[in-house]
This record gives C-alpha cells, sequence and structure tokens, in this order.
C-alpha cells in the first residue's frame, strides 16, 4: 500500500520532456500570446488594448489565464509533450465584442501539443504552430 502510494506521488512531479527535450518544467510559470501565425487577422488587429495571456501551475496540475477579455482555467491535462486544453477549460462570460477572444479560445481548445524552442512556447496542431508565446 505504501508504495503504490509513494509511486503515484512519485509519478506527479516527474519532469516530462517536449518533442525538443526541454523539461517540463520549463513550461512551468505566465506567458504572453505575441503570434497567431495562421489567423485570418491580423494580431495587433485582434489584440488592440490587452494582450492574451497564460500561466501554468504544475504543482497544482492548473491552468489559468485571460483571452484579452475573460478569465479561463481548468485542469493541465499533460502527458509529455500533449496537452488538452478543451476537456477542462472553463470560461467567464463578460460581453468582449470583436473577434480577438474567440480567436484565441477557439485555437486554444484545438491545441493538442507543445514545445519551447528559443524562449517561445509553441502551442501546435499536429505539426502546424497555431500560437506562439513569450514568457512574462
Amino acid at each position: 500500500m505504501f508504495f503504490l502510494i509513494f509511486f503515484i506521488a512519485c509519478e506527479g512531479t516527474k519532469t516530462s520532456k517536449g518533442n525538443n527535450d526541454t523539461p517540463l518544467m520549463s513550461l512551468s510559470g505566465t506567458w504572453q500570446l505575441v503570434e497567431l501565425p495562421n489567423a485570418k487577422f491580423s494580431f495587433d488587429s485582434l489584440y488592440t488594448s490587452a494582450k492574451p495571456f497564460i500561466n501554468f501551475d504544475l504543482a497544482n496540475k492548473r491552468f489559468s489565464g485571460n483571452s484579452s477579455c475573460n478569465h479561463f482555467g481548468g485542469e493541465l491535462i499533460i502527458q509529455d509533450n500533449k496537452l488538452d486544453f478543451a476537456r477542462s477549460i472553463i470560461i467567464t462570460e463578460m460581453y468582449c465584442g470583436g473577434e480577438g477572444e474567440p480567436v484565441f479560445i477557439n485555437t486554444l481548445i484545438s491545441i493538442d501539443n507543445f514545445s519551447i524552442r528559443d524562449s517561445s512556447l509553441l502551442f501546435m496542431k499536429g505539426d502546424t504552430v497555431k500560437m506562439a508565446f513569450k514568457k512574462k
């Protein structure tokens, strides 16, 4: 019984690696969105005032952030470099106007993996980079 509890506790704190051999701990902290490479609108026209950000609390297996208008958060579902925001995301529902928030949230819930390259956090769908963040 003790071994099982110890094993589960250790399993929850292991450092996985992203697909570029970056330790999972590098993900920890707050990241600000700096680019949406495949968006139909320019980044600056989508986010004229507040820029979206996401925070990762690895110790509590949680993520949270702001979409440029509403707050969001949820349980961090992660395995190696695979992410799943869609299964646990919760979003406040304040009226926002514009296209920035729907573009951010719809892109975020489509993400299935990540990589950290050259101090940028890249969220991807398959092999396609959908979002790029810089650490705050």
